[in-house]
Parts: structure tokens; sequence; C-alpha cells
């Protein structure tokens, strides 16, 4: 039986295509495979980069909703949606921020049994205007139309994997998290939207049945990225209960919570975030890239040649 907070490992080759360990496609797969006919909603990025919820029925369609988008989703009629399907008796795993879990739950009225959550450990979102003008600088300054757009792409060089990737005319292309405009921002909480800044739901008590986010732990699977699951109701141990065949230990979540604040409590705003928006209507996105000298970018580059293996050696070695 899980404990009231977890690490997770999914060694399934499907997984690699998730930002951390696996941990919402394990429960996802598993939920339709335990449920046929069911349903789970999630986030997509379309091929114009607009981020969007959608509902998928099969374990093959998984792959649409995995990876993090680090901008707000277009709900559409995804509310609506839900609601017909859980009047018709469909099994629903709707995820979401943990404000689209609230509002989803209001949006209903009432509990519903067939009804399962989950939430991510929220930084906060930036505005969709933002992330088109930012497409369109990138679209603007590689000559072409930006596809296969991904925010986090871990690898044996980097277990978190902060490294934008995208392809324009069929070239690929990356760009490192501090040195891009959007990115940079994102990691500094300059672009959320004022609302995140006072968001209500990091804490005890969450709306979801499982809560979800990145791990720091470095002993369990030391090189991989892996899953913080944070289970808050029966229902949620019963999803994770249902997953097969992954690596999973207890975790103390309040020393997770130590070196990963946004597990406990909202991003905090940064004095420059209004200069920021300014400097964005008036200057356009290019006037926002992080000023990084060429030994930064040196060092960066170097850093994310060397194997996670190798540099987790040396740290050890250096302790001693």
């Amino acid at each position: 039986m899980p404990d009231n907070a977890i690490l997770l490992y999914d060694r399934e080759k499907g997984a690699r295509r998730s930002a951390s360990g696996g941990g919402f496609y394990a429960i996802a797969k598993a939920f339709l495979q335990g449920n046929p006919g069911a349903a789970v909603y999630g986030c997509t990025m379309d091929e114009n980069c607009v981020t969007r919820h959608i509902a998928v029925s099969e374990p093959e369609e998984l792959y649409r909703l995995q990876g993090s988008k680090y901008v707000q989703s277009d709900m559409g009629n995804t509310f609506r949606n839900v609601a017909a399907d859980l009047k018709q008796g469909r099994k629903v795993l709707f995820s979401g921020t943990p404000c689209q879990v609230a509002g989803l739950q209001k949006f209903l009225g009432k509990e519903y049994e067939n009804l399962c959550t989950v939430d991510i450990f929220c930084h906060g979102v930036p505005s969709p205007g933002f992330f088109r003008e930012y497409i369109g600088y990138l679209e603007k300054q590689y000559g072409g139309k930006v596809e296969n757009f991904t925010f986090r792409n871990p690898g044996p060089t980097d277990r978190h994997g902060y490294i934008i990737r995208f392809t324009v005319n069929g070239k690929s292309y990356r760009r490192f998290g501090w040195e891009d405009p959007y990115y940079g921002a994102f990691l500094g909480s300059s672009s959320l939207r004022p609302c995140c800044y006072h968001c209500p739901f990091p804490g005890e008590v969450r709306h979801s049945d499982v809560s979800l986010g990145d791990s720091n732990d470095g002993n369990f699977h030391p090189t991989e990225a892996i899953s913080l699951v944070r289970i808050n109701t029966e229902k949620g141990k019963a999803l994770v209960e249902a997953v097969p065949d992954c690596d999973m230990v207890p975790t103390d979540f309040a020393a997770e919570a130590r070196t990963n604040h946004q597990l406990t409590e909202p991003a905090k705003k940064p004095e420059r975030r209004e200069k920021f928006y300014q400097m964005l209507h008036t200057q356009g996105v290019a006037a926002l890239t992080p000023k990084v000298g060429t030994l930064g970018r040196i060092k960066t580059r170097v850093k994310y040649r060397i194997p996670t293996k190798l540099k987790r050696g040396v740290r050890k070695l250096l302790k001693k």
C-alpha cells in the first residue's frame, strides 16, 4: 500500500515522453486499462503550438497529454464534456492545474463516484498571449513555422531537462532555460498571471485525488527524472495501487517541500513583474532575452555535455 507521499519511476518506454518519472502516464494508463470505455482529460499542445484540454480513451493516445506545458490551457467545452460523460456513467480521469480541478468541481456542483482527479504542483502559468508572441518571435528568428515544441527534455546529461526543443523546416533546435526570454521569465516567476501570486491551492488541503510533480531526491534513481506523487483521498490511493510495474518508495513530503517551495506556497511576485510586461508590450519579446555573458553560455553548454552519472560521481568525491 502506498504511503501518503511516494516517489515513482516508470521503466516503460512510453513513459519516457514524460517530463519527470512518468507518474501521470502510469496512472492514466492503468485507469484506461482497468476501465474499458473510460476517458482521460488532459492538456495537449496542437500543431499550432496552442495548449488545450482534450479527452483520450486509449492508452496509445496518452502521448498527446504527456510532458509539461508552461502556459495556460484553453478549456473550451471541457467542463461540459466531462459533465456529460459522468451523467452517462462513463468513468473519467481529469488532470489539470489545481485551479482547473477546483473549477471543474465547482461547475459540477456535486461529487461523482465515477470521477477521479489529478492535479500538479503548480508554479503558476504565463498568459497564452505572451506564449503566442514568443512563438511568433521564434518563427521570425528561425524563418519558418515552429513545430514539435516541448518544454522539458530529460536526458543522460540532465535529469530534469529544462531545455526547449522544437523543429523549423525539418531542422531541430534547442534553447536553454535561463537563456530564453519565455523560459527564463517563467523560471523567474516574472510572467505568471496576477492571480498565481495569491494562489490558495498549495498546502495541506488539495482538491484532487492525486497530486503530481518533480522530486529533487538524489537517491532514488539518481540519474533519472522521477515523479513525486501525493495521495490525497481514498480514490487517489486506489488509482496508485492499480499501477503495475513501477518502482515506488515512500518519501517525506515535508523534506521534499524544503527544496521545492511550490509544493506548499505560491510563487512570489518579483519586483520587476510590471516592468517585464511593460517591456513586452512596448519592445517585444526580443527585449526580454536574459543577459547571459559568454562565460555563462559556455558553462551551460559544458554542463549539458557531461553525463549526470559523472557529475554525481564528482560531487561525491568533492564531499569526501
